[in-house]
């Protein structure tokens, strides 16, 4: 089995490779707080500690297909955003409005390790690059 590698670079130095092969989509991963666990939050908590206050750029954000609640490098849930906006006006950090990914696309992905998010210290990080 071969894997493939990208390389990911933000002014002209590289930032993340990433090898999990079994993501297609292009995807932001947001790792949401430490306490977030399924079992200690409902599915509307989850999904508003997912969607508020990123530093992200808008470009970056809107070119992401779904967005992953990540815990402890395991993806806890997938959502589409249907619209980004501004969360705090003097801070630009970004928060999306969305749904539930579908459901092919849940079970694809829900429960899965992402591997090369361990020693990432941005808790906002995508798996493709902008031009």
């Amino acid at each position: 089995m071969s894997t493939i590698k990208f390389e990911f670079r933000y002014s002209e130095e590289i930032i993340f490779e990433f090898s999990s092969t079994f993501i297609t989509e292009p995807v932001l991963f947001l790792k949401v707080a430490k306490t977030a666990t399924p079992d200690s939050m409902s599915p509307q908590a989850l999904y508003d500690a997912t969607r508020k206050s990123w530093r992200i750029s808008p470009k970056r954000a809107m070119k992401a297909k779904y967005v992953f609640a990540i815990h402890n490098n395991t993806v806890l849930e997938v959502y589409e955003p249907q619209q980004w906006y501004l969360a705090l006006s003097n801070d630009l950090r970004l928060a999306f409005e969305g749904v539930l990914a579908p459901i092919d696309i849940r079970n694809k992905y829900i429960g899965k390790e992402i591997p090369e998010l361990k020693d990432r210290q941005n808790p906002a990080t995508t798996n493709f690059s902008i031009d």
